[in-house]
C-alpha cells in the first residue's frame, strides 16, 4: 500500500511541475499560467484526489498520516489553481524591488518571512520592512 500512495504522488507532482516548467518555458504571462493551471492542472488535481480517495490504508504507521495531511492539504490544493499565479506574482514583485534597491533577494525574501508583516501593523512597522529601509538594507546586504 505504502508504494502505491508513493507512485500516486510522484505522477500527480510530476505531471504538475512539468505544466509548471512548460509555462516558465514558453514565458507565459500571470493570466495566461493562471488559464492554463485551470485547463491543464485542475484535472490532474482531480483525478488524484478521486484515486486517493478509493484507498483505505491499515490504521497506524506514516500511510495514515501521509493520507491526513493530504486530506488537510485539500482546500490548498485547489486554492493553488486560483491564487498561484497572483502569489507568484507577489513574490516576483518582492524579489524585483530587492534587487532595484540592491538587496539580495533571498536574503530580502528571509527578512520579510522572519519579521512576518501583518495587516495589523501600523504605516510605521511596515516602513520598516520596506526594501529601502535601514533594516532592511542592514540585514541584505
Amino acid at each position: 500500500m505504502e508504494n502505491v500512495i508513493c507512485n500516486g504522488f510522484q505522477v500527480c507532482f510530476r505531471k504538475l511541475f512539468e505544466y509548471e516548467r512548460s509555462y516558465r518555458e514558453k514565458e507565459l504571462s500571470l493570466k495566461q499560467i493562471y488559464k492554463r493551471r485551470l485547463k491543464d492542472e485542475k484535472p490532474v488535481i482531480e483525478a488524484f484526489l478521486s484515486w486517493f480517495d478509493k484507498l483505505h490504508p491499515e490504521a497506524g504507521g506514516r500511510i495514515v498520516r501521509a493520507v491526513t495531511y493530504t486530506n488537510n492539504c485539500r482546500p490548498y490544493m485547489m486554492n493553488y489553481l486560483q491564487d498561484g499565479a497572483a502569489a507568484s506574482m507577489r513574490v516576483y514583485s518582492m524579489v524585483e524591488t530587492a534587487k532595484a534597491n540592491g538587496l539580495d533577494p533571498l536574503k530580502y525574501l528571509m527578512f520579510l518571512l522572519e519579521n512576518r508583516p501583518s495587516a495589523e501593523m501600523s504605516d510605521g512597522e511596515l516602513a520598516l520592512l520596506a526594501p529601502w529601509s535601514t533594516e532592511a538594507m542592514d540585514y541584505c546586504k
